[in-house]
């Protein structure tokens, strides 16, 4: 949240305002995501190799409309309750957040591995 408000420069109100619609937001992506992670889980209990490719790819075009239909939904509702230029930067500032964290990760990742690895070669 910190992120995002501070990227969009939130006014207080215009806080107020977004905060609850961007929390629907969420909720209704992360619902898609389970959905699909559940679905791909079913999937895994199919025994042709081939009906488990084609059902993939039904879901992954699925989900893809699926997604679209959201953040299409919910540009015009960020639009309500923010400017142009604020709502237009959500999906890029959230996108770029989700970079920081997963290089974040990745580096903390490498540090463990390599300081393991440091550790196998003292004597």
């Amino acid at each position: 949240m910190q992120y995002l408000s501070q990227k969009l420069n939130l006014s207080a109100e215009e806080a107020e305002k977004f905060w609850p619609v961007y929390k629907n937001y969420t909720k209704e992506v992360e619902t898609l995501i389970a959905d699909r992670h559940n679905k791909r889980q079913q999937d895994k209990q199919l025994s042709d190799p081939d009906d488990v490719a084609r059902r993939n790819m039904d879901n992954d075009l699925g989900y893809e409309k699926r997604m679209y239909d959201i953040k299409s939904r919910y540009t015009n509702e960020f639009q309500r309750v923010l400017p142009a230029r604020k709502a237009g930067a959500v999906f890029k500032s959230e996108r770029e957040f989700r970079n920081i964290m997963i290089n974040h990760l990745n580096n903390q990742r490498l540090n463990r591995i390599n300081q393991r690895g440091n550790f196998r070669k003292r004597p």
